[in-house]
């Protein structure tokens, strides 16, 4: 444990528990829309730290702490976490990184996205080297993925998650993206001008400790109603997340 008063959040789940379902991480989804919150886990340096764990490509649990110390990024903070992504590189991408598609983790920090290259390494790519974000859907809605484009420099990512032979299964793997997708849309503007998103949406940011998220989990995502009325609200704000904001 990273510290006696902080929490380890077990991969392959986001939200600290054991029992997380997709109507769970679906609740705390829409609970962000409609505050119009950006969340964004702290790790370290705070009391009630939260240790985010993933898994490497050979299955080893490590730190996301441990990951963003390794490039001294501060505050030590994600925005998203995960393992199991499968990112499929095109164009001059596949030169940088010796092979076309890679299993990883994911961690979305304040300055960009980090990964396990081929070499059993972590890479970072910052977010200024995109100017394109798309999601797209597939397999009638159960598969999508996260499109990052620098179309000026013939650079294409895309990241999605594991297909299973179950439609509901591969759907219940693939929400976590949703929630990445979420966080990435509500920041993309700022950078994307180079500017310091923080500054622009600071009063949206929701500050996560261990204690606040699961107060979250424990006292507010229970009283949110998910029937089909919030789900067809939270579905047809897809496309437009961030956007004139």
């Amino acid at each position: 444990m990273l510290h006696p008063s902080g929490l380890d959040i077990y991969p392959p789940f986001i939200l600290p528990n054991s029992k997380e379902s997709p109507l769970v991480l679906l609740k705390f989804l829409l609970f962000l829309h409609k505050e119009n919150l950006i969340p964004l886990f702290l790790l370290d340096g705070v009391k009630f730290p939260i240790n985010p764990l993933v898994y490497t490509r050979k299955g080893k649990v490590i730190s996301a702490v441990d990951v963003i110390k390794h490039f001294q990024h501060n505050p030590p903070a994600v925005l998203f976490f995960g393992s199991h992504f499968l990112v499929n590189i095109s164009g001059d991408f596949i030169f940088e990184f010796g092979e076309k598609e890679l299993e990883t983790f994911l961690l979305f920090t304040l300055h960009g996205l980090i990964l396990e290259n081929q070499r059993e390494e972590y890479e970072f790519i910052p977010w200024k080297s995109w100017q394109g974000l798309d999601l797209y859907f597939y397999d009638g809605g159960a598969l999508f993925t996260i499109v990052l484009k620098d179309e000026l420099h013939g650079k294409i990512m895309t990241i999605t998650s594991r297909i299973y032979n179950s439609t509901s299964a591969t759907l219940e793997n693939n929400l976590p993206l949703l929630l990445g997708y979420f966080v990435l849309k509500k920041i993309w503007h700022s950078t994307k001008m180079g500017e310091s998103w923080m500054g622009v949406l600071g009063n949206n940011i929701l500050f996560l400790n261990s204690k606040i998220l699961l107060y979250i989990v424990n006292n507010i995502l229970p009283d949110i109603q998910l029937g089909k009325e919030e789900l067809g609200i939270l579905i047809d704000s897809v496309s437009s997340w961030g956007e004139g904001e």
